[in-house]
């Protein structure tokens, strides 16, 4: 497999599942921007990247730092991973990465966009939901869309 030249920007568990297995694949990130609520510690409800990054020796970086960084120095990205970021990625960053940036919607895009969609497809009654892997595109979650699992609420 071909080494990725890649940023990682997230958290919750399926961000740290993504950049694990990406890890054991011998494929370490540029750097990780963890989600700013990431106190470096496991919780009851997900693990920590920032935890996972520092046992990895990767860089780590807050997102307030990443547009600077990108500005100053060619990384040569071939593509960002924002996977359970609580974060908007700047156009900037966006910019900077041959393939785009990819990320993974709790909801039947284009339905749901932003946060909380799981709550509100429930509140709405809705009878099915689902997961989408996408581009990010220049709004919140209306990129080119990659594939789409649905699945029955029960």
């Amino acid at each position: 497999m071909k080494k990725l030249n890649y940023i990682f920007i997230g958290g919750k568990q399926l961000g740290y599942n993504c950049l694990n297995y990406l890890i054991k694949k011998n494929n370490k990130p540029i750097y990780l921007v963890p989600n700013l609520d990431d106190n470096g510690k496991d919780n009851i409800f997900n693990k920590s990247l920032k935890k996972l990054g520092k046992k990895n020796k990767i860089k780590i970086v807050t997102l307030k730092k990443l547009s600077k960084l990108l500005n100053t120095k060619n990384y040569n990205l071939d593509v960002i991973f924002c996977l359970g970021s609580s974060q908007i990625l700047p156009t900037n960053v966006l910019d900077k990465s041959k393939l785009g940036a990819l990320n993974i919607h709790p909801s039947l895009l284009p339905k749901y966009r932003g946060r909380y969609s799981i709550p509100h497809a429930i509140f709405n009654g809705e009878r099915y939901s689902g997961i989408t892997t996408h581009m990010i595109g220049k709004k919140i979650d209306t990129g080119k869309v990659i594939s789409q699992i649905k699945f029955k609420i029960n």
